[in-house]
């Protein structure tokens, strides 16, 4: 799904724009992770597969299957796979608008 005007939509033949919602998967080896970083705009992750550790304001925290996590606007965060097998995180920008 696609936000507002200016997101990238990597997928503009299947993807179905939406102003107020933007969701996708991310995939991080084992091993792996994505740097701190931070949204204008409210996240919610629902880790689909594996096991990860979430830094969020000097805390750490062991993600696994079917938990979910909600960042305000604003909050840096950062995501390492900590398992052995992938890990495919579920995530939704709201209040795009």
């Amino acid at each position: 799904m696609a936000g507002p005007g200016g997101a990238v939509n990597h997928n503009p033949a299947k993807a179905v724009p939406n102003k107020r919602l933007a969701t996708g998967v991310t995939v991080i080896l084992p091993g792996n992770s994505h740097a701190i970083h931070r949204h204008p705009h409210p996240e919610t992750y629902v880790v689909m597969r594996g096991r990860a550790v979430l830094e969020q304001e000097k805390t750490s925290v062991e993600l696994a299957r079917l938990d979910v996590v909600y960042f305000p606007p604003g909050t840096p965060h950062a995501l390492r796979n900590s398992g052995d097998e992938p890990l495919y995180l579920l995530w939704a920008h709201d209040n795009l608008t």
